[in-house]
């Protein structure tokens, strides 16, 4: 009974700027826009039983067909009245700038933008507990990130070079919010199938095709503030997912672990940042994207944030159980139906990586233009 009180009192709080409406503990406040509340209930408080009582009392009031304006103490409807004018006013605009779009554009497209809209807010909000920081430094990982990636051995030749639509503009303005250092492992040198000469080369086609494509991109180096590449051929300290290049970033950039940012296609990827200290993030191009398409079968939509919660273990059928509580979920059935494809040593480092809730992106553009519009605000 006590909450279509709730829901009054949420619409009654949701007016423009960020103001209040208290009754004893419980509190709302504007979060999101004209049309997001957040309700608060802080139960250690010592008047909690008493405000609860005067919550229930309010709800039965409402219920017996009172007016629920009779049953406030003056100073409670003086902000209730304001809040339900400011709300009202809220509703028009909303409802007329709805009317203008549906004849700009048309109907179907303008509840379209208007469902893009509500899911982009929803998405920032879940994604705004990911960064600690600000970030100083942006890490990105090269093949099925930046550029597309083609496979095994991986790139050998400048012509099998292509970027990936939207990463010129998408790492120039990460360039504009700090430094970008790129992170990865070339195999490929270490086994003998492309020489020294032909990795610069590729590097240097990569820098070219950076600043042809983005719109008043900068030539030369400067398309990237460092370039870490990790040439063995077999696990070691540098190779992801350890995390030796990543350590080196941080210490030639003199930057705090929480001020690093990990962006990458794979989970070796975002293990090699969480195991330096960082945030890792997943794109779904490259190694991610068969990760991608069964999200989207299961009608889910990117970004997404994926977390594991039972005990820290690292068994493959462990693994599976730990989303067998989400399995209702598209999201559940979709990681648990992609896990099932994979390596027990892919399943280990998936699961460790889960551990802490990893953020995953359409592509790169979709990651920065979401990153960097939380760290503007951190």
């Amino acid at each position: 009974c006590i909450l279509p009180l709730l829901t009054l009192l949420q619409a009654s709080a949701a007016w423009t700027g960020r103001r209040y409406l208290r009754h004893g503990t419980l509190a709302l406040r504007r979060t999101a826009g004209p049309m997001h509340a957040a309700v608060r209930m802080c139960e250690g408080d010592e008047d909690f039983q008493c405000s609860l009582q005067s919550s229930l009392k309010r709800a039965a009031v409402k219920n017996l067909g009172t007016s629920i304006e009779s049953a406030m103490v003056p100073e409670d409807l003086a902000w209730y009245r304001a809040g339900s004018n400011s709300m009202a006013a809220a509703l028009q605009e909303a409802k007329e700038r709805l009317t203008k779009r549906k004849a700009e554009i048309g109907g179907e497209a303008a509840l379209r933008e208007l469902d893009q809209s509500i899911r982009d807010t929803e998405a920032r909000a879940a994604a705004r507990p990911l960064l600690k920081a600000r970030p100083r430094l942006w890490l990105l990982d090269r093949d099925g990130c930046i550029n597309e990636d083609i496979g095994a051995p991986g790139v050998l030749h400048t012509a099998d070079l292509r970027l990936i639509p939207g990463s010129a503009g998408a790492l120039r303005r990460l360039r504009l919010s700090g430094k970008v250092a790129v992170v990865t492992n070339q195999s490929a040198r270490g086994k003998g199938l492309l020489s020294a000469a032909d990795l610069d080369a590729i590097h240097e086609e990569l820098r070219h095709q950076l600043a042809k494509t983005a719109r008043g991109g900068r030539s030369g180096h400067e398309q990237w503030d460092a370039l870490y590449v990790c040439e063995d051929a077999s696990s070691s300290h540098r190779r992801k997912p350890e995390p030796g290049m990543i350590l080196e970033a941080l210490r030639d950039f003199d930057c705090a672990a929480s001020e690093a940012v990990m962006i990458g296609d794979s989970w070796s990827d975002v293990v090699s940042a969480q195991r330096a200290g960082c945030v890792g993030v997943l794109l779904a191009t490259g190694h991610g994207a068969s990760l991608g398409a069964i999200l989207q079968e299961e009608g889910v939509h990117l970004p997404v944030t994926l977390t594991a919660t039972d005990a820290p273990v690292t068994e493959f059928m462990a693994l599976q159980q730990s989303l067998h509580s989400a399995h209702a979920s598209g999201v559940g059935r979709a990681v648990e139906k992609w896990i099932c494809g994979r390596s027990k040593a892919e399943a280990a480092l998936v699961w460790e990586a889960l551990r802490t809730d990893v953020r995953v992106y359409a592509n790169l553009s979709e990651a920065v233009d979401e990153l960097a519009a939380i760290a503007s605000g951190v």
